[in-house]
Protein backbone atom coordinates (compact mmCIF):
# COMPACT_ATOMS: atom_id res chain seq x y z
CA UNK A 1 0.00 0.00 0.00
CA UNK A 2 1.52 3.22 -0.79
CA UNK A 3 2.14 5.43 2.11
CA UNK A 4 -0.25 8.23 0.64
CA UNK A 5 -2.94 5.85 0.58
CA UNK A 6 -1.92 4.96 4.22
CA UNK A 7 -1.57 8.13 5.44
CA UNK A 8 -5.45 9.27 3.66
CA UNK A 9 -6.81 6.08 5.71
CA UNK A 10 -5.27 7.09 8.97
CA UNK A 11 -6.37 10.62 8.52
CA UNK A 12 -10.11 10.06 7.29
CA UNK A 13 -10.29 7.45 10.35
CA UNK A 14 -9.00 9.99 13.45
CA UNK A 15 -11.02 12.29 11.88
CA UNK A 16 -14.45 10.59 11.01
CA UNK A 17 -14.53 7.73 13.66
CA UNK A 18 -13.27 9.44 16.92
CA UNK A 19 -16.64 9.89 18.58
CA UNK A 20 -20.44 9.12 18.71
CA UNK A 21 -20.85 5.24 17.78
CA UNK A 22 -24.27 4.11 16.70
CA UNK A 23 -25.39 1.37 18.80
CA UNK A 24 -23.38 -1.85 19.47
CA UNK A 25 -20.11 -0.14 17.47
CA UNK A 26 -17.22 0.47 19.37
CA UNK A 27 -16.00 3.91 20.27
CA UNK A 28 -12.81 4.11 19.89
CA UNK A 29 -9.87 1.50 18.75
CA UNK A 30 -6.33 0.54 20.51
CA UNK A 31 -4.75 -2.27 21.24
CA UNK A 32 -6.60 -3.08 24.07
CA UNK A 33 -10.10 -2.13 22.75
CA UNK A 34 -9.94 -3.61 18.93
CA UNK A 35 -13.16 -3.64 16.82
CA UNK A 36 -14.01 -7.69 17.03
CA UNK A 37 -16.04 -9.68 14.30
CA UNK A 38 -19.25 -8.19 12.97
CA UNK A 39 -18.78 -5.07 14.92
CA UNK A 40 -18.59 -1.96 13.21
CA UNK A 41 -17.52 1.84 13.54
CA UNK A 42 -19.40 4.93 12.45
CA UNK A 43 -18.54 8.36 12.15
CA UNK A 44 -19.39 11.19 14.20
CA UNK A 45 -21.78 12.78 11.82
CA UNK A 46 -23.41 8.78 10.68
CA UNK A 47 -21.34 9.31 7.37
CA UNK A 48 -19.19 6.47 7.30
CA UNK A 49 -18.89 2.80 8.24
CA UNK A 50 -15.91 1.02 9.20
CA UNK A 51 -16.11 -2.67 9.61
CA UNK A 52 -15.24 -6.16 7.79
CA UNK A 53 -17.44 -6.78 4.86
CA UNK A 54 -17.93 -9.74 2.25
CA UNK A 55 -18.25 -8.70 -0.86
CA UNK A 56 -22.34 -8.83 -2.71
CA UNK A 57 -22.97 -11.91 -4.37
CA UNK A 58 -19.81 -13.95 -3.06
CA UNK A 59 -19.88 -17.07 -0.76
CA UNK A 60 -19.35 -15.75 2.00
CA UNK A 61 -16.15 -16.99 2.43
CA UNK A 62 -13.73 -14.06 1.95
CA UNK A 63 -14.04 -10.64 4.43
CA UNK A 64 -12.17 -7.51 3.89
CA UNK A 65 -11.75 -4.66 5.98
CA UNK A 66 -13.36 -1.69 4.65
CA UNK A 67 -14.85 1.74 4.58
CA UNK A 68 -18.58 2.68 2.81
CA UNK A 69 -21.29 5.46 2.87
CA UNK A 70 -23.49 4.36 5.59
CA UNK A 71 -26.32 6.83 4.59
CA UNK A 72 -26.23 5.84 0.99
CA UNK A 73 -28.67 2.62 0.25
CA UNK A 74 -26.45 -0.37 -1.28
CA UNK A 75 -22.73 -0.67 0.03
CA UNK A 76 -21.07 1.83 -1.69
CA UNK A 77 -17.63 0.75 -0.77
CA UNK A 78 -14.68 3.37 -0.91
CA UNK A 79 -11.73 2.08 0.92
CA UNK A 80 -10.82 -1.81 0.81
CA UNK A 81 -7.45 -2.52 3.24
CA UNK A 82 -6.50 -5.85 3.14
CA UNK A 83 -7.83 -6.50 -0.57
CA UNK A 84 -5.36 -8.99 -1.56
CA UNK A 85 -4.95 -11.49 1.63
CA UNK A 86 -8.80 -11.89 2.67
CA UNK A 87 -9.58 -13.34 5.91
CA UNK A 88 -11.67 -16.89 5.54
CA UNK A 89 -13.68 -16.06 8.84
CA UNK A 90 -14.80 -12.67 10.61
CA UNK A 91 -15.38 -14.66 13.97
CA UNK A 92 -12.24 -14.07 15.24
CA UNK A 93 -10.96 -11.16 13.57
CA UNK A 94 -9.51 -8.01 14.83
CA UNK A 95 -8.75 -4.65 13.62
CA UNK A 96 -6.71 -2.94 16.43
CA UNK A 97 -4.16 -0.44 17.05
CA UNK A 98 -0.82 -2.79 17.47
CA UNK A 99 1.02 -2.86 20.52
CA UNK A 100 4.44 -2.88 19.41
CA UNK A 101 4.69 -0.26 16.79
CA UNK A 102 1.21 1.52 16.57
CA UNK A 103 0.43 0.29 13.60
CA UNK A 104 -3.10 -0.21 12.50
CA UNK A 105 -3.58 -4.19 11.66
CA UNK A 106 -5.92 -6.50 10.83
CA UNK A 107 -5.31 -10.26 12.35
CA UNK A 108 -7.38 -13.23 11.40
CA UNK A 109 -7.10 -16.32 9.96
CA UNK A 110 -6.81 -16.09 6.48
CA UNK A 111 -6.40 -18.80 3.67
CA UNK A 112 -6.63 -22.25 4.56
CA UNK A 113 -4.86 -21.65 8.07
CA UNK A 114 -7.32 -20.86 11.37
CA UNK A 115 -4.33 -19.65 13.07
CA UNK A 116 -5.22 -16.07 13.40
CA UNK A 117 -2.41 -14.00 11.50
CA UNK A 118 -1.50 -10.59 10.44
CA UNK A 119 -3.06 -10.05 6.97
CA UNK A 120 -3.08 -6.32 6.82
CA UNK A 121 -1.31 -3.04 8.48
CA UNK A 122 -1.19 0.47 7.61
CA UNK A 123 3.03 -0.28 8.00
CA UNK A 124 4.49 3.44 8.99
CA UNK A 125 7.31 4.23 10.89
CA UNK A 126 7.30 7.35 12.77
Amino acid sequence: MSLLTTATFMALACLCFATAPAVGAAATLSAWRPLRGNHTMVSAQGKFELALFSPAGSSGDRFYLGIWYKKIPGQTIIWVGNRASPLSAVTSAEFRVSADDGNLELVGPAGASTSPVVVWSSNLSF
